[in-house]
């Protein structure tokens, strides 16, 4: 193995793993201040653009983005290598259009969208935005969204069904009721797209008021989409938090496990390795 390929693993280990130290102490602490230091400069820009701290937090911002730059392209040089560190040439396609190869790529835009928009007003609006997404990649250093993740993966093919009945649920209420109310209503309930909208917000039990309906068969159909969406929001809720429960409960038992498997190492007690012989007292060496 060369020194390139030493350098890759090594770069990989600190973009990628949870235990080298420099990837904890240097590279994470540094990208979390970088991107809580746009946050801030955005926060601050929707009060007054004026204000000095805002324009040397901006001017950090700007600059930030060359050490973004550097951690993409390494990220994307690294790209190749999977979890076993085992070359894979389409991984670093899988890395430019995951979710976090898309996070990693908007962080850079704020350095180089002043070369491409010359005018400063148009820059700076399109700058802001992309910046929004900064706050993302904090996700990537998170446990907490890790845990989620892996929930989430755990229990999908049960949130796809609840999701496909919900929308099932929704679209047909949203065309019974266009029907009912298009009469009475033609200026509220003018299609089926704006009955939709009453759907939705009636089926996640937010309730805007703004469309409603008025005639007898209009209230009673939706009153019964709201009865039918309390239950249909509970039954995602229970999954995700059942599922989450199971998760913690099966770090925890799998920590006390090696605790335990530890313990039981240490306390062992240390078997000889040699043994005597019953007619000569020799020591007799075990095989």
């Amino acid at each position: 193995m060369n020194i390139i390929e030493q350098s890759k693993y090594y770069i990989w280990d600190i973009l990628n793993t949870r235990t080298n130290l420099i990837g904890i102490r240097i590279l994470r602490p540094l990208v979390l201040f970088l991107a809580a230091i746009n946050i801030l400069s955005l926060i601050l820009y929707s009060y007054d653009p004026s204000l000095l701290i805002y324009h040397i937090l901006t001017d950090i911002s700007y600059y930030s983005g060359i050490i973004f730059t550097f951690e993409y392209i390494l990220r994307l040089w690294v790209a190749n290598l999977d979890s076993h560190k085992k070359a894979n040439r389409w991984n670093r396609i899988r890395y430019i259009f995951s979710f976090f190869g898309g996070v990693d790529f908007i962080a850079i835009l704020p350095l180089f969208i002043p070369l491409l928009l010359p005018e400063e007003h148009i820059a700076v609006g399109i700058i802001n935005f992309t910046r929004v997404f900064l706050i993302l990649k904090v996700i990537r250093y998170s446990k907490g969204f890790k845990l989620i993740k892996e929930v989430m993966q755990s229990v999908r093919k049960e949130l796809a069904m609840v999701f496909s009945i919900a929308v099932v649920v929704v679209t047909f209420a949203s065309m019974l009721m266009y029907y009912i109310e298009k009469t009475a209503q033609p200026e509220v309930f003018s299609s089926i797209g704006q009955s939709f909208w009453w759907a939705v917000v009636t089926f996640s039990t937010v309730g805007y008021g703004d469309i409603y309906p008025i005639t007898a068969l209009g209230q009673i159909l939706g009153g019964a989409i709201a009865v039918i969406s309390i239950g249909m929001i509970a039954m995602p809720t229970a999954i995700i938090s059942s599922a989450l429960t199971a998760k913690i409960q099966s770090d925890k038992d799998k920590k006390l496990a090696k605790i335990e498997a530890a313990k039981a190492t240490t306390d062992k007690p240390n078997e000889t390795t040699e043994e005597k012989c019953p007619h000569c007292g020799k020591t007799i060496p075990k095989i």
